[in-house]
């Protein structure tokens, strides 16, 4: 979500996305910095009701960019009322193939939690200027238990390009 320009904040009312916090109490924490944010909010968010999505009871919420369109690319988003994890949202793809070929076209993601990781499954846009659609499905998804170092590593990955990350999970 953070490459959406999205950062969780806890919400303004009570049972939105989890119950009041009336009954936490403060700690006796030393302040040793503040921090502000100087840019200010992304998105200006609106609370679109519940929808169902895929039989899923869903928040459904309305995302206008504040600034930098091209970088918050998101418009709608719809969060499972029962896990808090989204499951479906739209984004504008921006493309430039060269100098005066400039459009973009809304997609719609549809998102699962997969061993704990939210995965983007499916997606499709239309290109009104291109005629066209774009889809993409992702099936048999699984993770390793533990990734060997290289795949962090730059120039160890260039030597080991094309090797399947060992310890994958089979597919289910």
């Amino acid at each position: 979500m953070a490459d959406f320009g999205l950062r969780y904040v806890r919400p303004a009312r009570a049972d939105f996305f989890e119950g009041s916090d009336a009954e936490a109490t403060p700690t006796s924490l030393r302040v040793i910095a503040t921090v502000t944010a100087s840019q200010g909010l992304a998105y200006q968010i609106e609370d679109r009701g519940v929808a169902d999505v895929d039989g899923r009871s869903c928040y459904h919420l309305k995302l206008t960019p504040l600034r930098n369109p091209k970088h918050n690319v998101l418009r709608e988003i719809w969060i499972d009322a029962a896990t808090n994890v989204p499951v479906r949202y739209i984004a504008e793809r921006f493309v430039e193939n060269y100098p005066g070929d400039y459009y973009s076209y809304l997609i719609t993601v549809d998102a699962r939690n997969l061993d704990g990781y939210l995965v983007n499954i499916a997606a499709e846009g239309a290109n009104a200027r291109r005629g066209g659609t774009t889809q993409w499905k992702i099936s048999d998804v699984s993770f390793p238990n533990a990734e060997p170092g290289w795949v962090f590593d730059q120039e160890q990955w260039k030597i080991h390009n094309g090797e399947p990350i060992p310890n994958l999970a089979p597919p289910r």
